[in-house]
């Protein structure tokens, strides 16, 4: 049985029969025994926890604590940033409505052989204003989304170096706890300005038809003064390519 400081006082032996005095010798020899057990354990496990608290294993083992706490919480940032999915939905669901307004302008033309239809100019300017919305909207989306990746990068490596450092110089830092997500992000960005290209390129070649075609001289025919000279788009494409 383990002894605790108090057995030792309110220990009590049995006098010894027959008359002699003193204790019953075998009862003191048990306690003494009992004590001298519960003092070995208790050297040797101080003995134990001084010897583990003076090698690198131990500090090995607290920074790699540390360290997963750090990746815990990037994990859960970035679930947090994740949320923003249903942006990146709607910026691709703008996408493919301005395709859909490049091929059904695209269906006008061929079905009208006489020259440049009123409605057809009327849906190329539409699909031109809502690229150029897509587009900026899109460059403020990523352009928030690697601000806001890049301040937790940041904010993420001091605190790990904080917690790890615990005031020492030199303290070491996992490379590893730099956040994944910036350079997820890069490469959304550069994705989404892949995909804006393609789409400019697409609706320039649908300008370019345009201008080549020859203007009617019937009524209700759009005159070579009301198409839009500056596109829009071609604005955009420049600023993608910076």
């Amino acid at each position: 049985m383990d002894v605790k400081p108090d057995d030792i006082t309110a220990v009590r032996f049995k006098n010894v029969r027959l008359g002699r005095k003193g204790y019953d010798a075998e009862e003191v020899d048990r306690f003494l025994e009992q004590v001298h057990s519960a003092l070995s354990r208790l050297v040797r496990e101080n003995r134990n926890l001084t010897l583990t608290s003076n090698t690198p294993e131990l500090g090995r083992l607290q920074r790699e604590n540390m360290q997963l706490a750090a990746k815990s919480e990037a994990l859960q940032m970035q679930m947090q940033t994740m949320a923003s999915a249903s942006e990146v939905a709607e910026l691709q669901q703008g996408l493919a409505n301005a395709h859909w307004e490049i091929a059904r302008l695209q269906e006008d033309l061929e079905k009208d052989e006489l020259g440049i239809s009123s409605r057809a100019v009327t849906v190329l300017n539409r699909a031109q204003l809502s690229a150029d919305a897509i587009i900026d909207q899109a460059e403020q989306h990523a352009r928030e989304l690697m601000s806001v990746a890049r301040g937790q990068q940041r904010e993420l490596l001091q605190r790990a170096r904080e917690s790890v450092g615990s005031g020492r110089a030199g303290a070491f830092v996992d490379p590893q706890l730099e956040d994944p997500r910036h350079e997820q992000m890069r490469a959304y960005s550069d994705l989404l300005r892949s995909q804006l290209r393609a789409m400019i390129q697409t609706l320039n070649v649908e300008v370019d038809k345009l201008a080549l075609l020859p203007l009617p001289a019937s009524t209700g025919a759009i005159s070579a003064d009301s198409y839009p000279a500056d596109l829009p788009i071609r604005n955009a494409e420049h600023t993608l390519r910076q």
